[in-house]
């Protein structure tokens, strides 16, 4: 069985970004245990009363109101590279589908799909491709969302009729309903945020500071493995 982890991350009303991690059970659980143990030992390390969480906006953030303005700067980079690391090796999968929103408004669709809708019927195809590659099956968890019942009326039509397009099938390979969750209680949702945030900046922010542009290249070429065929894929549309 696999398991898929679904994040988003946004550029204004510029870029939409989804993003999702795909591993076996065994794959996740190396990933969540090391970043569990990341977790713990920046914690202890600055004395918190709760244990931090992966999230690439408020690890970037120097004024982040979270949990992360009490770590230094230099472990804050440390903890970044240590969490592409453990995706990397962990082995999983990471698929990503961003959308450059007025670029798709440009090209004058009859109907204009909703850049979650677009990305998120986009990662299902990936999931499912993968599952079928592989001969098993996934299973969905998403970040609690607002539009939690859209994207459920959504799925269950991908599983019993098609995609959208003119390439659309039935998504045959994943099991049960969407599970969502509360990202807090898992890491590997946490590790999909952070990568999905690392490769929208990549795309949307020209670094003013050559040293974050370094570290940040950095970053991704340690993810870049497992995001890139045959691993897994990376796109932006149109």
């Amino acid at each position: 069985m696999l398991r898929s982890y679904i994040d988003e991350s946004e550029r204004d009303d510029k870029y939409y970004f989804m993003g999702a991690i795909v591993g076996t059970i065994s794959q996740i659980n190396k990933l969540e245990n090391a970043l569990e143990n990341l977790a713990i030992e920046l914690s202890v390390k600055a004395k918190l009363n709760n244990y931090l969480e992966f999230h690439g906006s408020e690890m970037w953030n120097p004024k982040s109101k979270s949990n992360w303005h009490k770590i230094n700067i230099p472990d804050r980079i440390s903890a970044f590279n240590q969490v592409a690391t453990y995706v990397h090796e962990s082995g999983v999968s990471y698929y990503m589908q961003g959308i450059d929103i007025q670029a798709h408004k440009n090209k004058n669709y009859r109907n204009i799909i909703l850049p979650r809708t677009l990305s998120f019927q986009w990662l299902l195809e990936k999931i499912d491709d993968h599952a079928k590659r592989y001969q098993m099956k996934s299973v969905i968890f998403l970040d609690k969302h607002k539009n939690e019942s859209i994207d459920r009326e959504e799925f269950e039509f991908y599983k019993n009729k098609s995609t959208l397009g003119w390439d659309g099938r039935q998504v045959k390979n994943i099991e049960g309903e969407l599970i969502y969750v509360d990202s807090h209680t898992s890491r590997a949702l946490q590790a999909c945020d952070l990568v999905t945030f690392i490769f929208n900046r990549k795309k949307t922010i020209v670094e003013t500071d050559p040293r974050l542009g370094m570290f940040k290249a950095k970053v991704c070429e340690i993810l870049e493995p497992c995001s890139i065929h045959p691993r897994g894929q990376r796109k932006i549309w149109p």
